[in-house]
């Protein structure tokens, strides 16, 4: 997850027990491009990205290392103007020991968090999103059946006393904006 205020979370139908690999990410502290650490993403069936960045400027371009095409979700802005966070995700993806991940847009503070899972075939099902200047849940989301991976994430411009997203979430990361 990014904990980086629009809350987000999305409903990815995985028919087969699925894994979770591993994840990396990475903040820009100085407002400028990133691009992550490696990631062995060697098996992995499904790639999701949770993207933060400030609003004033361009949206960030997502790109890895292998090439592969990410598919948007719908971008949550907050109704102040200075945060916004989107998810995106990447079925079948091209893999391999070495795989990175950068975003592109000068000035737009950008962090991304990838999380890579295997044994994942379906498709992408459901979204729910909440903004506002303090938003306290993203909304629910209910599965449709078993196996399916429910990924939230939360951009904020003031991380301060946050502690983590609950309702049975296994948290992976949380990644500072603005050099917070």
């Amino acid at each position: 997850i990014i904990r980086a205020n629009p809350f987000y979370k999305a409903r990815i139908s995985a028919p087969a027990l699925s894994t979770f690999i591993g994840q990396v990410g990475l903040a820009s502290i100085d407002g400028g491009n990133v691009t992550t650490g490696n990631l062995n993403t060697t098996g992995a069936t499904l790639l999701v990205a949770s993207v933060a960045s400030y609003t004033a400027t361009a949206e960030p371009t997502i790109t890895d290392s292998r090439g592969n095409t990410w598919i948007p979700l719908t971008k949550q802005e907050n109704l102040t103007g200075v945060v916004r966070c989107q998810l995106y995700y990447c079925y079948s993806p091209l893999t391999d020991a070495s795989h990175s991940f950068s975003l592109s847009g000068a000035s737009s503070y950008p962090t991304i968090i990838v999380m890579a899972f295997n044994s994942t075939t379906g498709s992408y099902n459901a979204e729910n999103g909440n903004i506002g200047t303090s938003p306290t849940s993203t909304g629910s989301i209910t599965t449709a059946g078993s196996n399916e991976i429910v990924i939230s994430a939360l951009a904020s411009n003031n991380c301060s006393g946050l502690t983590g997203i609950t309702s049975g979430f296994t948290y992976y990361d949380i990644a500072n904006v603005f050099g917070a």
